[in-house]
């Protein structure tokens, strides 16, 4: 692997492993976080983005990618609003405990990367 894409994929990892830990200490909400994550996988080799803990992310991101976020939460109306995040904190409640033992998967991994 050339330099250039070395320092790529190590700094994809550190940044994965800040955000996994940044999760984990609930100092970032648990569905961006997730999002993130899925949203650096493509920064990994095939084998590592395909790897269990990081698809877990993605399936996250994929579950909830009609819950608005960010700014987009001012574009709707209160009740749909409710609605969309009575309907993401239920399923982060029952994917929790699957999200945060891949949040330390991934920083035992790549903390030393």
């Amino acid at each position: 692997m050339d330099p250039m894409n070395e320092a790529r994929l190590k700094g994809a990892r550190a940044r994965m492993v800040s955000i996994a830990r940044a999760i984990l200490a609930g100092e970032v909400e648990v569905l961006e976080g997730c999002q993130q994550l899925a949203e650096l996988r493509h920064a990994l080799p095939d084998g590592e983005s395909k790897a269990p803990d990081i698809l877990t992310f993605a399936g996250v991101d994929s579950e909830l990618d009609d819950v608005p976020t960010g700014d987009a939460r001012d574009l709707w109306a209160p009740e749909a609003l409710a609605a969309k995040d009575g309907q993401r904190d239920e399923y982060l409640a029952r994917a929790r405990s699957a999200i945060e033992e891949a949040c330390r998967s991934l920083v035992a991994k790549y903390s030393s990367s």
